[in-house]
């Protein structure tokens, strides 16, 4: 009886002493509250602030080729000229144009799966309204050849 009381006094004090400390530490708190609205505020902003930069990098990158694929010669007539700066330049606009498009994905991607929740929404009860208008068509089948007035 001994034993028992000690280790059950043993592991209340662990628990108070351990357990719930930890349980109740700010850290553990923080993520209980990781889908917190300021929290996704703060994420939509950076998203935004994101998809502006990228666009602020595109938009230099364009001027950069276009200022780097005019060359005027000796006599002053300008020439369009592929240099391996410009593909380079041609490489860093891609490659930014890419990071962009996926941003933007990423920014309209709850937009998406809403929509998709709605029309997979809208074919079941299509497909249920459907079942539903054959099986009264069959049940009223059967009710009219079991009494006998058709």
């Amino acid at each position: 009886l001994t034993i028992l009381l000690v280790g059950l006094l043993i592991f209340g004090l662990l628990c108070c002493c351990v357990c719930v400390p930890v349980c109740c530490s700010p850290r553990t708190m923080s993520m209980l509250r990781r889908n917190a609205p300021e929290r996704r505020e703060a994420q939509r902003m950076e998203h935004l602030d994101d998809q502006i930069e990228s666009l602020r990098k595109i938009h230099a990158l364009e001027e950069m080729l276009r200022d780097k694929s005019v060359v005027k010669d000796e006599w002053g007539i300008k020439h369009r000229v592929k240099t391996k700066e410009q593909q380079a330049l041609v490489r860093a606009l891609e490659d930014e144009m890419k990071t962009h498009h996926r941003l933007e994905a990423l920014a309209s991607a709850n937009q998406r799966e809403r929509e998709a929740r709605t029309e997979m929404r809208r074919l079941r009860k299509a497909a249920h309204l459907e079942r539903l208008h054959r099986m009264r068509e069959a049940y009223l089948a059967k009710t009219i050849a079991i009494d006998g007035v058709a």
